[in-house]
């Protein structure tokens, strides 16, 4: 019985590990955007598309919160990540994580329709521990992304819309403390990516916001010797809702 848990544990470290460090929060495309001057709360939904955990759809539910002011954008995150996974009757945990954002604008404005601006973030996940009875072991996702933002405001009547992209590398850093190894194990990797979306809102500061997400993730070779990098998408949307700050106005975009 012990060496059956000791392979599904490892079986199921092995399944999450695949795809689960691709993005800031663990499932959620890496939204490099804001969504004008004020207070924003943004529920989201994601689900993996292309080389997921194997045999499952993993999805994410979670929401973020941001403050945009006309340069300096910050924000924080949570979500949870189902990675969809079943191996000999035993259900893959899921996967709490973490985000916080910073953004500067370094052109555009609220008369300029091109906006540029240099984001920088910080991701945590973890999932399991080492006194789980399945797991046996406790795996930590640790995510650095740094973007250039490029952004358009198509402004319509009674409505506005942004598409943006943002090309960016990531600092990829997993560390795991059980699933049967002899000591913790830890391994960073640089990755490339990238993402892209549009934003829509309405003057009142309701609006929807949808995005793809690209990134060559590093796998875990430290566990999995024979793992190869996989090109990890990821498709998002959500709905938010901008409240203007005091004495500033609601400016649509970046």
């Amino acid at each position: 019985m012990k060496k059956r848990f000791t392979f599904v544990a490892t079986a199921l470290a092995l399944t999450v590990l695949a795809g689960s460090a691709a993005a800031q929060m663990t499932g959620n495309p890496v939204y490099a955007t804001t969504y004008g001057t004020g207070i924003t709360l943004a529920p989201d939904f994601a689900r993996c598309t292309s080389n997921c955990t194997n045999g499952g759809n993993p999805t994410f539910i979670g929401v973020r919160a941001l403050v945009s002011l006309p340069l300096i954008k910050f924000g924080v995150g949570v979500g949870q990540y189902n990675p969809d996974v079943t191996i000999l009757g035993v259900e893959a945990s899921k996967e709490t994580t973490y985000q916080a954002n910073l953004a500067f604008t370094v052109f555009g404005g609220p008369l300029i329709p091109v906006s540029v601006a240099l984001h920088a973030g910080v991701g945590l996940s973890k999932i399991g521990s080492p006194t789980d009875p399945v797991l046996a072991g406790e795996l930590k996702n640790f995510i650095v992304p740094i973007a250039v933002a490029l952004s358009l405001n198509i402004p319509t009547p009674g409505f506005n819309l942004e598409p943006w992209i943002a090309p960016r590398i990531q600092i990829s850093r997993q560390t795991a403390d059980g699933f049967g190894l002899l000591s913790v194990v830890t391994e960073t990797n640089l990755e490339f990516g990238f993402s892209a979306g549009v934003n829509g809102g309405l003057p009142m500061g309701l609006g929807f916001h949808a995005a793809i997400d690209f990134v060559q993730d590093s796998p875990f070779t430290a566990i999995d010797p024979a793992a190869v990098d996989q090109s990890i998408v990821t498709f998002g949307l959500g709905v938010h809702y901008t409240f203007g700050l005091p004495n500033a106005p609601m400016v649509p975009g970046i």
